[in-house]
């Protein structure tokens, strides 16, 4: 090995460290115990036997889970709920050693183990609560039998049994009845802000509403908050939902409407089928929760207003209740509680409704696996709302809306004629579990902008038309988008019009009378009109003039589509050279995720190392101003023998890793166990990167322990023009 080494004692432990060999406790735990502070966590089942605690950054995701049982543990990414098609994990403790399995189903049978094991065992053991397996894995591991994590929502499947593997290349014991499905978002962590101390919570319920005996109720009750004597903010909401209606509830809307006499306050009433034209669910909505969401905080820099001088507006709440056994011995008090302070914070917050327009020209074909309906916001409307805002609107989080057939929901934007990246995509979109997304970076909607919502649905186990409406039955496609600061505008929406269809200003069925949809040919007549024709865009707002207009309009198509970002996997096809200069200037590394500490290992600041570290595991992050390998490693004495060391290198887009150790001052040899596992590698025209992890105790001869102690660091770079001391 070619190169030269120096050397550098890092404190790399702040706390103590795990056994090598973990106990098996007897007793019995309620609650289980992580080894260190995950942002996510969900109770998979529920009797609180299974417990999945997570964390992510650009790179990769770290799972840990904690499971009642002596046995083997397994859990999964399936894109539909089921074990097949699906990413799975198996693993166990025995005799107090862990194993784990990288696994994928080819059928409703035993998974078969990947011959790419991609998922990285970094902890397990058994204790008072059960088994804990501790797991890491890339994002996009490049292997066609794993599923890449993206914000799509996912169906994570999960099973136990009581009995460990016969043997540790051995068949899994049928798991019985312990397992299920939970859908989540693993990639979009939730908000939570601190309170102030003088915040005071309002709950608007239903007060024992007995549900109709019909699949679909909306229904509205009227409240008031001028009670609150001054403007307040609110900045935090949460379901509070009946126990035993949690499978009933699907929605809850608050609108903040005008023109409503005080004399209704408390009188409840069908949402869109009252003859009183004050009683009614205005487009001013406020609050946004759907069946699977939690409690939503807002940034600390603003809170929704409410109890402002002078307004005189009402509140209507909104719920959709899901009746489908047509049940009469419903009786609910479910609603929202309203988190609100005195203490205004920088900005006023606001919600636009934006999408398809709820109406029954919204059509969906039956028999299609993949329909696209759209509808569109204008510039123009925007630009009303925005006024004189020139440095437009910052999202909070946005929450996408549609019903039974809905498989895909798109949020896209388009800038001055050029499609950005989607404000938000759910590609794997679930009914029962509606959430809002927290953009994962800054995003903004500025004066010129149009929005675009396209839903894609899956009919195929349907036999007649699907319309847009509000029961369960029928479709929608909206996006609610939280921002700030406050624009006038409400709600901006489209429909489509058929322009060419006779009769289609009627409604939608008098459209669709005109198609035999069990024709293949009138269905794609059909999808061709759907994508060309114009639309009515509406715009919305209680504080423009007038408050609404409409406008008939094309589609909306950018000059310069949005194109996806090519896959990070590699390629038969070396990549082509960068264009990039040798002689191009680097700037400060820029380290993939956030990491606790950071030290400049060489005096030029050429090799710069990151690290994280918990109880379990260390994770190291090199950054490296060289095109060929690097390497570093931990020694007792600060020389190369002996030493614990690790090197790697990215050829032609590709990257390679070694678990190596020194047996003299020669060339170290790779270790039989590769205990470090590399996490991402990549080369640019400034430096290498490679991003790794390993067990504080690998349980290794050849590896170091790593404690308390100070360590020092190998380090060894290769480079034609560098040179290192």
């Amino acid at each position: 090995m070619v190169g030269k080494w120096s050397l550098l004692a890092v404190y790399l432990l702040a706390a103590g460290t795990i056994n090598c060999l973990p106990s098996h406790s007897t007793g019995a735990r309620n609650v289980p115990t992580p080894s260190e502070a995950f942002p996510q966590h969900a109770q998979l089942d529920v009797n609180g036997s299974f417990h999945l605690y997570w964390k992510t950054n650009a790179t990769h995701i770290t799972f840990e889970a904690h499971v009642r049982t002596r046995g083997y543990v397994g859990f999964g990414l399936s894109p539909n709920g089921d074990m097949y098609p699906a990413d799975i994990v198996t693993g166990w403790v025995k005799h107090g050693h862990a194993y784990l399995q990288d696994r994928h189903s080819t059928g409703h049978f035993e998974p078969t183990v990947d011959s790419s094991q991609d998922w990285i065992l970094l902890h397990g053991e058994e204790n008072e609560f059960g088994t804990v397996i501790k797991t890491i894995r890339k994002l996009d591991t490049c292997d066609d039998d794993d599923v890449k994590i993206t914000n799509d929502t996912v169906r994570v499947i999960f099973s136990y049994s009581e009995n460990e593997p016969h043997h540790r290349r051995g068949s899994l014991v049928y798991h019985g009845t312990h397992r299920g499905a939970k859908s989540l978002m693993l990639l979009s962590e939730p908000r939570k802000v601190p309170l102030p101390s003088d915040v005071i919570t309002r709950d608007l319920l239903n007060g024992r509403f007995l549900v109709p005996d019909k699949d679909t109720t909306y229904n509205c009750k009227v409240f008031d908050l001028l009670n609150l004597g001054k403007k307040h903010h609110l900045i935090k909401f949460e379901p509070v939902i009946q126990k035993e209606n949690v499978g009933i509830v699907h929605h809850i809307l608050l609108h903040k409407c005008s023109g409503i006499d005080r004399k209704y306050i408390g009188v409840e009433f069908d949402c869109y089928n009252s003859h009183n034209h004050q009683l009614k669910a205005c487009s001013n909505v406020i609050v946004s929760w759907a069946v699977g969401g939690g409690e939503f905080y807002y940034p600390p820099e603003a809170g929704l207003p409410l109890g402002e001088s002078g307004d005189s507006d009402l509140l209507v709440m909104e719920t959709h209740y899901n009746n489908p056994n047509r049940r009469n011995d419903i009786v609910d008090d479910s609603g929202l509680r309203l988190t609100l302070t005195p203490t205004l914070r920088q900005h006023d917050a606001g919600v636009l409704t934006t999408g398809v327009g709820v109406n029954d020209l919204q059509i969906v074909p039956p028999f299609e696996k993949e329909f696209l309906s759209s509808g569109f916001c204008t510039s123009e409307c925007l630009n009303k709302g925005l006024g004189n805002n020139t440095g437009g609107v910052n999202i909070i989080a946005i929450l996408e809306h549609g019903h039974l057939l809905a498989r895909k929901i798109r949020t896209r934007i388009i800038r001055n004629g050029t499609e950005l990246d989607p404000l938000a995509v759910d590609n794997n979109y679930d009914f029962n579990f509606q959430e809002f997304r927290n953009p994962p970076n800054a995003r903004k909607i500025m004066s010129g902008d149009a929005l675009v919502v396209e839903c894609t649905y899956d009919s195929t186990q349907r036999s007649t038309v699907t319309y847009g409406g509000f029961a369960t039955s029928d479709e929608m496609c909206l996006s609610f988008i939280i921002y700030y600061p406050k624009m006038g505008l409400d709600l901006c929406e489209s429909v489509p019009m058929y322009n060419k269809v006779p009769r289609a200003q009627s409604n939608g069925h008098a459209v669709a009378s005109q198609f035999n949809f069990t024709l293949e040919s009138d269905r794609n007549k059909f999808k061709m009109l759907t994508s060309t024709t114009k639309h009515w865009a509406g715009c919305n707002g209680a504080s423009l003039t007038p408050q609404y207009t409409h406008q008939e309009l094309p589609m909306l198509i950018p000059q310069t589509p949005y194109v996806e970002p090519p896959s990070m996997c590699p390629s038969v096809t070396p990549p082509m050279t960068s264009s990039h200069p040798k002689t191009a200037v680097c700037g400060a590394p820029l380290p993939t995720e956030q990491f606790d500490f950071q030290e400049s290992l060489a005096a030029d600041g050429k090799y710069v190392l990151f690290w994280n570290v918990n109880k379990t595991h260390i994770i190291f992050e090199v950054h490296v101003e060289t095109k060929g390998y690097i390497g570093f490693g931990m020694s007792p004495n600060g020389k190369m023998y002996p030493a614990d060391v690790v090197v790697g290198w990215v050829k032609d887009g590709v990257p390679h890793f070694q678990d190596r150790h020194t047996v003299g001052h020669s060339q170290p040899i790779v270790d039989a166990s590769q205990d470090w596992h590399l996490l991402y590698a990549r080369e640019d025209h400034c430096r290498t990167v490679l991003k790794m992890v390993r067990k504080l105790d690998t349980c290794d001869d050849e590896d170091f322990k790593i404690t308390t102690n100070t360590k020092t660091l190998l380090l060894e770079e290769v480079n034609i023009v560098l040179k290192w001391s």
